[in-house]
């Protein structure tokens, strides 16, 4: 059994489903919010958890000693994708673009996590960032292609994070 607790990917991604749940929900009228990839979800009713938002680790996570030889600083990488019906008459890239500065200014409000609970001790979260925002993202076209009237777009997060090994 390990004995050292330093990768925390989940708790981290677990904390950016609840921010997303309790403090966009409302707002977005979001019907989800899912931890993984919207490449892999089934087609059929599909209509029936957007507008919902998507958040996967990708592409990697770096590990790297901070001070010799315990303390690491570790960066996670989320990607948002965020989903919605398109409405008649709508300018559908200012609607995104509000709906985006909604998102984004929300976690950026959350920099520091600092509601998450479930990191060890001797764990913290530096910052969170969003690195790029993608308007027309692959999973745009993905998603009109399974039904015309849903837009997307992406985002990406990093998480840095300080940690300890134990020794």
């Amino acid at each position: 059994m390990a004995t050292n607790d330093i990768f925390h990917a989940i708790p981290i991604i677990e904390e950016l489903q609840r921010i997303a749940v309790t403090e966009l929900s409302s707002s977005l009228g979001l019907k989800s919010v899912q931890i993984g990839d919207i490449f892999s979800m089934p087609t059929p009713g599909i209509t029936n958890i957007v507008p919902g938002i998507w958040i996967q680790p990708m592409p990697a996570t770096t590990n790297e000693f901070d001070e010799l030889p315990r303390v690491m600083e570790q960066k996670y990488f989320f990607r948002f994708v965020y989903t919605r019906l398109i409405h008649t008459r709508e300018n559908i890239i200012k609607k995104s673009m509000e709906d985006a500065e909604l998102i984004m200014n929300t976690y950026t409000d959350k920099y520091m996590m600092p509601d998450i609970t479930n990191l060890p001790s001797g764990t913290n979260i530096l910052w969170t960032i969003v690195k790029s925002v993608e308007w027309r993202p692959p999973e745009d076209m993905y998603v009109q292609q399974i039904h015309a009237d849903i837009t997307a777009i992406a985002f990406n997060m990093e998480v840095v994070v300080k940690t300890r090994r134990a020794f």
